[in-house]
């Protein structure tokens, strides 16, 4: 593999030529370019199989480099070993979309390297890429990424947040060994192993879930933790390294697992607190509303989601899926009653206790104390209009009163069932107060009366 230098010290030599673009010259196995595209001058790089290029050494001294996605018409698929290593000018970088691969120690000793953008097209992060990073605070690694090389992230002090694709299928011994900020991270589904000291010294990790489809937890992973207090270990992992979890037991450790499972036996075995995963099945309590109900529950540490469950014909049927702590049940009938039961999805499995179900139901349907208007139709070819209001419970009779010259008088009535009232023909534009009252045990209900008053205009 050829090594193309671009540098602007070959202006000298383009001028020995009389200012004439030179071919490629061949010294030692390096091409010499003596044009180069503009912004790319400061790069080293080698041209790969494929046609395109990776970067193999950064020549400038910015402190804020934007790598250009282009050198000599080349895409630039691949930022090479030790590219940028031990630039401690380095602040910020962004890399190119296009760029696959981070190679091994690309970024190493770059201490004081506080932001770096990276790819969507990025498969691979490798060995000690990033370590000894001191100022990097966080890193968002994009959704492309498949694998993280050993001691990517390694000493990086400073990192506290770290966004994890669900797409990576592997993360190398030490990966973040040393970082002493990161108190949480979410460990992606496709791993199959925790290696060895991936989390060594981490001692600000709070809680973590080792998710289904792990097998292993190596040796150290998660050695001098001191913070760690919360760890869910699926049950898919059948065997956990005798110090994995050495020094990491000063807060009481305790381990969420499935009951006889591997991690059940260790955490027996060294003498750890455990709470087996159906135990964090939730306890629900309620909230009544108007034909609704709002379900309300204490999360359950690892859980990816709920299932919202209703007793329907004798059968248990799944109402609803959320990741939230609560839940609203609508269009309920007033007053009746309801039996439901919420369950925890935790490493991909659900556990449910209907014995956990209570009874909820919503508040009794508001009935008003004397008629409301519910609808008012008009007829511009008759100049009539239709009333329709809420019935009242025990009403014996309807009046409708309108008022005239300052009075309330009533101008017609209607029996019980009869919650209607259809207007004289009458002149258009004109308007009337109206009200409806109810006659309740011989009585007329006339409290409120004009606070509930309506108003219709003649069409």
């Amino acid at each position: 593999m050829d090594i193309k230098r671009i540098a602007a010290g070959l202006l000298a030599l383009a001028l020995v030529t009389g200012g004439t673009a030179l071919p490629m010259a061949r010294d030692g196995g390096i091409r010499v370019i003596s044009a180069a595209a503009e912004g790319s001058a400061d790069y080293e790089y080698s041209e790969l199989d494929d046609g395109t290029v990776s970067i193999v050494k950064y020549l400038g001294t910015e402190a804020d480099i934007k790598i250009p996605d282009e050198i000599d018409g080349k895409k630039v698929t691949s930022i090479g070993e030790k590219a940028f290593y031990n630039m401690n000018s380095l602040t910020s970088v962004e890399i190119p979309e296009g760029v696959t691969e981070i190679c091994n120690s690309a970024f190493d000793n770059c201490k004081l390297l506080r932001e770096v953008i990276l790819p969507g097209t990025l498969k691979t992060i490798g060995d000690s890429a990033f370590t000894w990073c001191l100022n990097m605070g966080s890193i968002y690694l994009p959704d492309g990424l498949e694998s993280i090389g050993a001691s990517a992230f390694s000493d990086c002090y400073s990192l506290n947040e770290v966004r994890m694709p669900e797409g990576v299928k592997t993360i190398g011994e030490q990966a973040f060994m040393n970082c002493y900020g990161l108190a949480d991270i979410t460990l992606p589904k496709g791993i199959t192993e925790i290696s060895e000291k991936m989390f060594f010294n981490c001692k600000s990790l709070k809680s973590i879930v080792i998710p289904d489809g792990v097998t292993a937890i190596g040796n150290h992973a998660f050695y001098y933790c001191i913070s760690l207090s919360d760890v869910m270990i699926a049950g898919s992992v059948k065997d956990i390294g005798t110090f994995s979890f050495s020094k990491a037991t000063s807060l009481g450790l305790k381990i969420y697992c499935v009951k006889g499972s591997a991690a059940a036996a260790y955490a027996d075995d060294i003498g750890l607190d455990y709470v087996y995963m159906n135990d964090l099945i939730p306890e629900v309590t309620f909230e009544k509303g108007d034909e609704s109900v709002e379900l309300k529950w204490e999360e359950s540490f690892g859980a990816e989601k709920y299932g919202v469950y209703g007793l329907q014909n004798g059968s248990w049927k799944k109402i609803a899926e959320v990741d939230t702590p609560y839940y609203l049940l609508e269009k309920l009938k007033p007053g009746a009653e309801y039996q439901v039961a919420v369950s925890a999805i935790i490493c991909g499995k659900e556990y449910t206790d209907v014995e956990k179900a209570i009874t909820v139901t919503p508040n009794e349907k508001a009935v008003p104390a004397y008629p409301v208007p519910e609808e008012v139709q008009y007829n511009e070819v008759y100049h009539q209009f239709r009333v329709k209001w809420s019935a009242v419970p025990d009403a014996q009779q309807y009046g409708i009163a309108v008022k005239l010259a300052g009075k309330w008088k009533v101008q017609a009535y209607t029996n019980a069932k009869t919650t209607t009232f259809t207007s004289p023909k009458l002149k258009p534009g004109d308007k009337y107060q109206m009200v409806i009252c109810a006659k309740v045990n011989g009585e007329w209900d006339t409290s409120n009366i004009s606070g509930r008053a309506f108003t219709v205009t003649i069409k």
